[in-house]
């Protein structure tokens, strides 16, 4: 089992988690299909509610500090219950709340794995491989070589589906 954790639910949910943006195409580049990674994973978010537009009305506002704390528990006993092989945070944010650090340049993250206590709270390491957000909004993973450092990263989770 794997755990894919985002940033918010999302204000309209379609028939499955992530329908819509290069989540599953991703995937399907690298032999998984869409039905293989929803069969086994569980996919989850830090807010499961939508936190409303951005300021700038482009984009999902980021959850507030005492948001994230409100959800922390919740997160911990998800981890603890499902004791998965990796954890996936998708995007800057999921990425920063994980690992409790702030500013995390995405391409010292991505494409690697980690192995780390989840949000600094449990007694338990697991595996870490952090993935960049799939929205159509994020640019990140068409600049420089970022397609290398995102196909490592989904050979790392595959390797992680397969074990």
């Amino acid at each position: 089992m794997i755990l894919f954790i985002g940033q918010a639910y999302p204000k309209v949910f379609k028939d499955y988690e992530f329908q819509g943006t290069n989540f599953y195409r991703w995937f399907n580049r690298v032999g998984l299909s869409t039905d293989f990674i929803r069969a086994n994973s569980h996919i989850t978010a830090i807010l499961t509610t939508y936190p409303g537009v951005n300021s700038k009305g482009t984009g999902d506002r980021l959850p507030t500090s005492i948001e994230v704390q409100e959800n922390l528990p919740r997160l911990m006993n998800l981890i603890q219950n499902l004791q998965p092989q990796a954890i996936v945070p998708i995007g800057k944010f999921s990425m920063e709340t994980l690992f409790q650090t702030q500013n995390i340049n995405l391409e010292n993250y991505v494409g690697q794995t980690f192995q780390i206590q989840p949000y600094q709270q449990l007694n338990h390491y697991y595996k870490v491989i952090p993935l960049p957000h799939p929205s159509g909004l994020s640019r990140w993973t068409y600049q420089k070589n970022h397609q290398e450092l995102l196909n490592q990263a989904l050979e790392l989770i595959k390797e992680r589906f397969i074990d």
